[in-house]
């Protein structure tokens, strides 16, 4: 009876080993496909993430522009200080009040 039962056992390992090697090679090529898409995407989002960094970039230094500050000046009611208004700061050539 022992002999049979190992006879049996060898035969189903022998059928389940090919088996089990299919299947595990369907898994390996669907979890690579799924990391392909996934990288796909990603590679997309980042695309539009240094398109939106770009466009950002333009905008901030669009805002920072002195025509832009004029203009914002401009609104606030703010005029171009007189010169004795000028503070050089200390240290500097001509150092303190007046002409910088």
């Amino acid at each position: 009876m022992m002999r049979g039962g190992l006879r049996i056992t060898v035969t189903f390992l022998a059928a389940a080993a090919p088996v089990a090697a299919a299947l595990f090679t369907v898994w390996v090529h669907q979890d690579t496909v799924q990391l392909g898409y996934r990288l796909s995407e990603l590679r997309e989002q980042r695309k539009k993430l240094v398109n939106d960094l770009r466009q950002l970039e333009v905008e901030l230094w669009a805002e920072r522009s002195p025509e832009r500050l004029q203009q914002i000046a401009a609104g606030l009611r703010m005029a171009a200080p007189r010169p004795e208004q000028i503070l050089a700061p200390a240290g500097a050539k001509g150092g303190g009040r007046g002409s910088p």
